[in-house]
């Protein structure tokens, strides 16, 4: 316990000296500037209904697995069935095993669709984070130019023990609510 309250204190010494030797220093939320940005709102609201479309086509093959298992069922009753002919009930036997095949490849087809979607989902997502992370960096970064901000710290990170990076600053020096209404202007 003692070790983590010295390395607390010795981060929050490191950063009094880097804040001392800037004049103008600015704090900010990205976690919340992210989640609050009108982009990644409409990012996220249209990767949720690309997952519900490839829900809805996963649930049709997975119809279509369930109606051929069915099928297959009441022909292996048939082939169990004394009261038929022998030809009938080996007819009935050849049936369904040719159903138990085509609903193996169905399963197959079902689990590729699957996989291969949720592959493309992620990549999207992480192009999509990328891509707004960039943009709001940039946008952060042009309003301390304009602004004569020396240096903005993020206080939304986490150490390793899950404690916040910036401890204590002054809360009249943050700029997330600003940059939100900002970047949302007009949308």
């Amino acid at each position: 316990m003692q070790k983590l309250l010295r390395i607390i204190a010795g981060g929050a010494f490191l950063t009094s000296l880097m804040t001392m030797a800037v004049e103008n220093v600015a704090y900010i939320n990205m976690s919340q500037v992210f989640q609050g940005y009108y982009k990644t709102r409409n990012s996220e609201a249209d990767l949720r209904r690309q997952e519900e479309e490839v829900k809805d086509q996963a649930n049709t093959i997975a119809r279509q697995v369930q109606a051929i298992r069915k099928r297959q069922d009441e022909l292996e009753t048939q082939a169990l069935n004394v009261a038929l002919s022998e030809e009938a009930r080996a007819k009935s036997t050849s049936q369904a095993d040719a159903l138990n095949d085509q609903a193996q490849r169905k399963q197959q087809e079902l689990r590729e669709f699957v996989g291969n979607k949720r592959k493309e989902l992620q990549k999207q997502y992480i192009k999509m984070r990328n891509d707004i992370v960039k943009e709001l960096l940039e946008f952060v970064q042009g309003y301390a130019q304009e602004n004569d901000i020396e240096m903005i710290l993020d206080v939304s990170g986490m150490t390793n023990n899950m404690l916040p990076t910036v401890v204590y600053y002054p809360r009249e020096k943050e700029i997330t609510e600003t940059i939100l209404k900002l970047i949302n202007a007009g949308h």
